[in-house]
């Protein structure tokens, strides 16, 4: 009789960039980034500023926040820095930085897209209802820290997406997203006429409301809800999915992240009107006849992950899927149940 195994965790990144930090030649800093309208950050962020200040660890906080919580007695002066741009807290050369962020999944959007291009890895700590990404609970956070400090942390290695949109030969509008690049039609518009070329080849043409382009990670998003595969997060692929098409031919396809994605707003009714969607968060106009370019960014991000819950029981979880079988003694003799 076979064995049953628990399902691994995500495997850590070998060499993953900012996992352990080289104490040797490098300051440690905790950089804590966080929504102030979710119940708790005020709570997790004292609990994180009394343990930098018992080890007299270097603390940014963004300055959203920062009145959430007190400083704890005898903790040194720490740093605020502007939520809305954080890059150069992360990028500074004689530093090892771990971004944590309080909130759910749409903190790490938020906090990815304002501090890139970042060094370090990325701490999510879950205080929304439905997280993928932002893996840690609140009572956990010291104990991946710690991890982290000394090598030990579990990392998640992720793909973004890169965007570059072309109007007349011009690159007008270029950034990053975490979960997906969404083209969708305006509410007054008709059904839009969409190509989808990866280098030179011709991959489909698309006729509906929309298309999601969607890393692994965001798979579990939009993607899920337009009918689009579970991609596993570590894996290189991107995923197309095509909203509300108007043929039943119409299927999602998992595609290599290179050579890009190529876009382009094929003109059909003169008032037909779209916009892409990063992540959700960032808007660009979407003309008839722009193209948009999507590949694989620069670097990955790496995310650390608690290791006392797996991906698919994380997905058994969050998704409700069943995932249990009915014990032999409950398939009666005569139901037909082999």
């Amino acid at each position: 009789m076979a064995s049953r195994h628990r399902p691994p965790a995500e495997p850590s990144a070998p060499a993953a960039r900012g996992a352990a930090p080289d104490a040797g030649t490098r300051r440690r800093r905790l950089v804590i980034y966080g929504n102030p309208q979710v119940p708790g950050v005020g709570a997790v962020l004292a609990e994180l500023w009394a343990w930098a200040a018992a080890r007299g660890m270097a603390l940014s906080i963004a300055d959203d926040i920062v009145a959430l919580a007190a400083a704890p007695p005898g903790a040194a002066a720490h740093e605020s820095y502007p939520a809305e741009d954080g890059s150069r807290i992360m990028a500074r050369p004689d530093e090892d930085p771990l971004l944590v962020c309080l909130g759910g999944d749409g903190t790490i959007l938020h906090a990815v897209r304002h501090f890139w291009p970042f060094r370090g890895p990325v701490l999510g700590v879950n205080l929304g209802s439905l997280s993928f990404n932002a893996a840690v609970d609140p009572e956990r956070v010291t104990q991946v820290v710690e991890n982290w400090m000394a090598g030990r942390a579990a990392v998640s290695r992720r793909i973004l997406l890169q965007a570059r949109l072309t109007r007349s030969g011009q690159v007008t509008e270029q950034g990053i997203a975490v979960n997906d690049l969404v083209v969708s039609k305006h509410a007054d518009a008709r059904v839009i006429h969409l190509t989808m070329r990866q280098g030179e080849e011709l991959v489909s043409a698309f006729i509906g409301d929309g298309l999601i382009v969607s890393t692994p990670t965001g798979s579990t998003a939009y993607n899920l809800s337009a009918g689009g595969p579970i991609v596993y997060p570590t894996l290189e692929a991107i995923v197309a999915t095509a909203i509300c098409p108007h043929t039943l031919a119409s299927r999602p396809v998992v595609l290599p992240p290179a050579p890009p994605l190529t876009l382009q707003f094929v003109p059909h009714h003169g008032r037909d009107q779209a916009t892409i969607w990063l992540d959700g968060q960032v808007a660009w106009e979407f003309r008839q006849g722009d193209e948009v370019s999507i590949g694989p960014a620069d670097r990955p991000i790496d995310l650390l992950v608690g290791t006392d819950m797996s991906y698919f029981e994380r997905l058994r979880s969050k998704l409700a899927w069943s995932g249990e079988m009915r014990p032999a003694g409950l398939v009666q003799e005569g139901s037909g149940a082999d």
